[in-house]
């Protein structure tokens, strides 16, 4: 289980292009969340974040809200 709470999000940093992935620690490119609109599209939204660790092929939640979490490996 994840929570976390507003006041700890506008403490985080913004969420950038590439990020450091939790796993490994190299940077890697984030790709976001996709939520349905009414009509029935998709549209992609900051809501939530991930990469995928070429590693393992695993995802990796990394941010939140545009928000970057602090689970990062960074080296």
């Amino acid at each position: 289980m994840f929570s976390i709470g507003n006041d700890e999000l506008e403490r985080l940093k913004d969420l950038e292009a590439d990020t450091v992935c939790p796993n490994c620690g190299e940077k890697h490119p984030v790709s976001y969340g996709k939520a349905k609109q009414p009509d029935g599209s998709w549209v992609e939204t900051t809501t939530i974040a991930f990469v995928k660790c070429p590693e393992t092929g695993h995802t990796y939640l990394v941010g939140i809200d545009g928000k970057r979490l602090d689970n990062n490996k960074e080296k």
